[in-house]
């Protein structure tokens, strides 16, 4: 009962400005355009903007939320597709022979690939195999490619079994995030940001859910945040976590997710501060 009053004085404030904020713009208008303005505005149309623009703003709230780590870093966590996400970085999860698949099973791996450029990442995804002479790539290694204006990180975060099946847990996904993390001086992220995908919790078959990931996901980044040097030009100032749409059925509490991430940024940035 509490969270719905507050979520209708939210309304009503928001409501409330958004009224008084087109009344100025009517009045700037009907001082210059008088005789026009009668015929396109009406009190109907203006509460109906009142009523349509608060509900899209609480719409994209329940699809997105962004904290800050000190003056370190910003997280946001949001729903989207991974590969539309042109102004960053992009982080595709791989297994530890750097092995393609040989045809579409789904993943993230398969549609870089398989998709515009995709030519360029399997022929450097086939060279750094190469130059690993047979060897295993450790969890967190990084395969750096770039096609144009696309950037793509593959970081090793799963092991290739002998079926061909990918196959992930918690100790090597952790350590393959913290890895990724540390190592930013190693890489450019495009413009400082860097976007990654809920990885593991499919295909993989690690035993966490979507909260469990988003937060290991997000612990690791918080923590190499605190920790790096504060003037360092060479790190991500911008970290996304996407969500697929179709996933979002499988957090459970949206708003509980965000309080904790929010509380943990808040405690790492307080003490990187002290």
């Amino acid at each position: 009962m509490r969270s719905f009053v507050q979520s209708a004085k939210q309304f009503f404030a928001l409501s409330m400005s958004v009224i008084g904020t087109l009344w100025t713009c009517i009045e700037v208008v009907d001082f210059f355009y008088p005789d026009e303005l009668e015929k396109y505005i009406t009190p109907g149309i203006i509460l109906l903007i009142a009523i349509i623009i608060p509900i899209l703003v609480r719409i994209y709230k329940n699809y997105s939320f962004t904290c800050s780590v000190g003056d370190q870093g910003e997280l946001c966590i949001k729903y989207g597709n991974l590969l539309h996400q042109k102004r960053s970085s992009i982080v595709v999860n791989i297994n530890n022979e750097i092995r393609t698949p040989q045809k579409p099973n789904g993943s993230l791996h398969w549609k870089i690939v398989s998709g515009r450029g995709g030519e360029d990442f399997r022929k450097g995804l086939e060279e750094e195999r190469k130059n690993l002479n047979g060897q295993k790539a450790p969890m967190g290694y990084i395969i750096d490619l770039n096609h144009k204006r696309k950037h793509v990180l593959f970081l090793v975060s799963a092991t290739l079994h002998e079926k061909g099946k990918s196959m992930s847990n918690p100790d090597d996904l952790m350590k393959a995030y913290h890895e990724l993390f540390s190592n930013q001086a190693g890489f450019q992220a495009k413009n400082h940001t860097m976007s990654i995908p809920v990885s593991g919790t499919g295909r993989a078959g690690i035993n966490m859910t979507f909260e469990e990931v988003i937060e290991m996901i997000a612990r690791e980044y918080i923590i190499c945040c605190v920790q790096r040097e504060p003037n360092s030009t060479k790190r991500i100032h911008k970290l996304n976590i996407i969500i697929y749409p179709k996933d979002r059925k499988n957090i459970k509490d949206w708003n509980a997710l965000c309080s904790k991430i929010d509380a943990m940024a808040q405690l790492c940035g307080e003490c990187q501060q002290l």
